[in-house]
């Protein structure tokens, strides 16, 4: 199915963010004797194609796994950090528009409305665990 760009803007020109909320967090395998390395890779993943419509609320819940693996033992792990947000938009008549419509602004649109609320959790967490601040890399959609 082929997306018409004026229904999209459409579905975007009138929707509202109404709250973003940590829905889940779980920080694992935090690594003391790693904490003084230089010489960690960051490995992050991101999904927000689970979502719910609701009348005219959608709740979209943006996913996010990052883990710290030693630079020369992938099986060594720094920490882990799994969250999920759940945002929550409305949009009037919200039921009109086709859920390709839906998914493809989950895909498109979630992603810049959700990272640096990630990028705020990431970096306050792990200097919480007593590792340097971690700066996730820029959006890239």
């Amino acid at each position: 199915m082929s997306l018409s760009q004026d229904t999209y803007r459409e579905l975007v020109k009138g929707i509202n963010i109404n709250a973003i909320n940590i829905y889940s967090l779980n920080i694992s395998n935090v690594n003391k004797k790693l904490k003084g390395s230089r010489t960690i890779d960051i490995n992050q993943e991101f999904n927000s194609s689970e979502y719910i419509i609701d009348g005219d609320n959608l709740e979209v819940y943006a996913k996010f796994n990052i883990k710290a693996c030693e630079k020369d033992n992938p099986e060594k792990i720094a920490f882990e950090i799994d969250f999920t947000y759940c945002i929550e938009y409305t949009k009037t008549e919200l039921d009109k528009f086709d859920e390709a419509y839906i998914k493809f602004f989950a895909q498109r649109n979630v992603p810049v409305n959700i990272w640096p609320y990630a990028r705020e959790l990431i970096s306050s967490l792990t200097t919480r665990m007593g590792y340097p601040t971690l700066i996730i890399e820029p959006l890239k959609v």
